[in-house]
């Protein structure tokens, strides 16, 4: 068996990790098709064009927040990974990174937060 990697091993904690950024990465590009909403403070207008894009807006949202869930196990991986170095700055970091896939799950959790209604 040349080339395994055992499981408990840095190098494998790395290739998740880059393979969970990797992800987040490419579901990072559907924010691009988010459907923005431009209504000049009319609600009805704002309400048709809301219903009408709600396919992509769920796809989207759905897309986002999936974006947020994958930073709990990929603040874990890199917790494991920076902490040899120095295990405060590393429980920080991945403090951080959980705060903001918390915060950014609860904003992506209603896409009417995040929509520009104008």
């Amino acid at each position: 068996m040349i080339g395994r990697v055992p499981v408990d091993s840095p190098q494998a904690y790395a290739r998740v990790g880059g393979g969970l950024y990797l992800l987040v990465f490419a579901l990072g590009f559907t924010l691009f098709a988010y459907p923005h909403v431009n209504a000049s403070g009319n609600a009805a207008s704002a309400a048709h064009a809301l219903s009408s894009s709600e396919p992509w807006l769920r796809v989207v949202s759905a897309a986002e927040l999936m974006n947020f869930v994958l930073d709990v196990p990929l603040a874990l991986i890199l917790y494991v990974l920076l902490a040899p170095v120095d295990r405060n700055i590393a429980l920080l970091a991945a403090f951080f990174r959980l705060a903001n896939g918390f915060l950014g799950g609860i904003i992506g959790r209603n896409p009417l937060w995040s929509s520009e209604i104008t």
